[in-house]
């Protein structure tokens, strides 16, 4: 795309043909004062769509006909028949981004990323949200009904426990503020390291993974407003399409469309997760990262109350503690039944008794 001069008009140039842009059929000479056109998409949507910047940093969009005449600057504007078009072309990016991003375990980048990340932003947004609108909404849960529900045992499908998923709920509040967030497994034995992805005023949300059973949770917090003095936690599962959380459900379901409208504005966001989706407490007992330069000088906070026993001053597992951590559905009853689970509780006991 060439800019104007004095006599002449934005136009697209293939080859040896010239196409100016237009508006009511007369090519665009000029802009307000401030704006410049910073992207032009010709061949990604079947409508062209010029992204237009501000000098104080404000962002628009413009759409052209197939005859590049402006056709209008919301994409709520459209007809539906020219927004389900538009939202056509991007599906099997859509799709993609949602398999590869927010419901893989190991996040790969999805193709076409730059250039969809060089959309207007208020564009992407109105372009996820109408196709996110074509499936059912995630099924949102109250606390207080997650806690009505009978607690099952862990099977294959840990879809089938969602009342294993109440102990994180008081783990959530701080999680966006630790450095190294870790949360212990809700359908198994292992301490899963996290990463942050969202860090808006009203919503925090950090990604775990584990790799053994292919389950991804976003568990954080979220404000109705911000006059909300304490935030309320959030589990979203993509893979049980399930949000707990005591949020308006109008608000949880727009979580989904947050997350990706994230991963939109960032390509770049698989290289935030960590090398190693779990803690390794080592055949020996110890405790490891898997790459000790990563190692923290202390280890990173879990939830709950644990206080050192006032006899020996370090650290113990008692039923208690257990308990008030991690919640009733994890006491020493069940561990027991674990092994693997009683293993991991040794393992803390001895890097605890080493570190302090």
């Amino acid at each position: 795309m060439s800019s104007p001069g004095k006599s002449d008009a934005f136009v697209i140039r293939l080859g040896p043909h010239i196409f100016p842009l237009c508006i009511r059929g007369k090519p665009i000479r000029t802009l307000y004062p401030g704006w410049h056109i910073t992207a032009l998409h010709v061949t990604l949507l079947p409508m062209a769509v010029a992204r237009l910047c501000h000098e104080n940093g404000t962002e628009a969009y413009w759409i052209f006909d197939a005859n590049l005449n402006y056709r209008a600057s919301l994409f709520e504007d459209l007809t539906e028949s020219e927004r389900n078009e538009m939202v056509d072309s991007l599906s099997p990016f859509f799709h993609s981004l949602t398999q590869r991003s927010l419901k893989a375990v190991k996040q790969t980048p999805s193709e076409a990323a730059s250039q969809i990340k060089n959309l207007s932003a208020r564009l992407r947004d109105a372009m996820i949200t109408t196709w996110l609108a074509r499936f059912r909404p995630p099924r949102c849960i109250t606390s207080v009904a997650l806690s009505g529900m009978s607690l099952v045992p862990p099977s294959d499908a840990p879809s089938s426990d969602l009342p294993a998923l109440a102990p994180l709920l008081p783990s959530a509040q701080g999680l966006s503020e630790q450095t190294s967030p870790v949360i212990l497994f809700p359908y198994g034995s292992s301490v899963l390291c996290g990463h942050h992805v969202l860090k808006d005023n009203d919503l925090h949300l950090t990604r775990f993974a584990d790799p053994v059973s292919g389950t991804v949770l976003y568990v954080g917090t979220g404000r109705t407003s911000s006059r909300d003095p304490i935030p309320k936690p959030v589990i979203y599962s993509p893979g049980t399409d399930t949000i707990v959380t005591d949020l308006p459900a109008s608000q949880a379901q727009q979580i989904p469309g947050r997350i990706l409208s994230r991963f939109m504005d960032d390509p770049n966001h698989v290289s935030a997760a960590p090398d190693h989706l779990l803690m390794d407490f080592g055949a020996t007992g110890s405790f490891t990262l898997g790459a000790a330069s990563s190692l923290a000088t202390s280890p990173p906070p879990l939830p709950g109350n644990w206080l050192p026993d006032s006899t020996t001053g370090k650290l113990s597992l008692s039923d208690a503690q257990i308990t008030d951590a991690f919640g009733p559905a994890f006491s020493s009853e069940r561990i027991s039944k674990n092994h693997t689970r009683a293993a991991d509780a040794a393992a803390f006991e001895s890097y605890h008794d080493k570190v302090l």
